[in-house]
């Protein structure tokens, strides 16, 4: 009596198949997040974009002999974050958080411009945001980049700023207190 061999073979053919569309299929499901959370860091603290944060830093602690990055300190307060792209714009003198003078705003101006920068928030070193302040931002970019910052092992006297650029980079340097 013969043995039918043609059904094994097909058996055998399907069950490898399968086995191997397996593998294949979650293959390219952990490569894609691979590739997705690339592209998505590949756009945090690039060296050119930490050195624009480095000269904003310098700026600011530098301005008018520490004034300006005790401002921001003392403004800080309670509130998780400063937004101090908004230094120089205000109108009314009554009104005007920072000791910044016309000379400096025109500096300070002048430096957002040249690097691309469109929002820079003063925060603590471990920056403590709520749901609230998340939308407050109304960036789920900016969102994403700061639930991502490694917090520092001591906050004390340490402070952060936190970059986002034109072309959607974004940036984030720790400040010390020591002059």
């Amino acid at each position: 009596m013969k043995c039918n061999k043609k059904g094994f073979m097909l058996t055998e053919t399907l069950v490898v198949s399968t086995l191997v569309s397996v593998v294949l299929v979650s293959l390219y499901l952990q490569f894609n997040t691979v590739i997705k959370n690339f592209n998505r860091s590949s756009n945090y603290n690039k060296v050119g974009d930490l050195y624009a944060l480095y000269n904003v830093e310098k700026f600011i602690k530098k301005d008018n002999n520490y004034q300006f990055y005790n401002d921001l300190k003392n403004n800080l307060g309670n509130s998780k974050y400063s937004e101090i792209m908004r230094a120089c714009n205000q109108n009314n003198a009554s009104q005007k958080k920072y000791s910044l003078s016309s000379q400096n705003c025109s500096t300070f101006s002048d430096m957002i411009i040249f690097y691309g920068i469109e929002k820079i928030l003063f925060t603590h070193a471990n920056p403590d945001f709520k749901e609230a302040d998340y939308q407050q931002l109304n960036d789920p970019n900016l969102e994403y980049f700061i639930k991502n910052i490694k917090n520092q092992n001591s906050n004390e006297g340490l402070y952060r700023l936190i970059v986002k650029f034109g072309n959607l980079e974004y940036a984030t340097l720790v400040i010390a207190d020591g002059r």
